[in-house]
């Protein structure tokens, strides 16, 4: 636990993460699926601007934390306990881990 804190503790440190991610496979519009693109900052948030569409995107569109309000530190917290666990995680065992309130 205490080497993925050091990796993955704060929410910068998941955008870097995700950021290496999609430099291995390329940042794609989701519009026309093009690879040519700036990047740029805003409101602490990492986005690129397509060079053909001109349609923003972000880190996490088409990734499994885009539909979610939960920060990603959260979310890459889970994936790691997910991965970690020798057998089956329930989702309320889950929930108690993370101090995450039903629904």
């Amino acid at each position: 636990m205490a080497e993925f804190l050091t990796q993955c503790g704060c929410e910068a440190q998941c955008e870097a993460a995700l950021e290496a991610l999609c430099r291995l496979g390329g940042l794609h519009c989701p519009a026309c699926g093009g690879a040519r693109h700036t990047v740029f900052e805003q409101n602490e948030r990492t986005y690129g601007l397509c060079g053909h569409s001109r349609k923003q995107t972000t880190l996490i569109a088409g990734t499994i934390f885009q539909v979610t309000e939960l920060p990603l530190t959260t979310g890459f917290l889970a994936m790691y306990l997910l991965t970690r666990a020798k057998n089956n995680v329930s989702a309320l065992s889950l929930m108690r881990h993370l101090f995450i309130r039903g629904v």
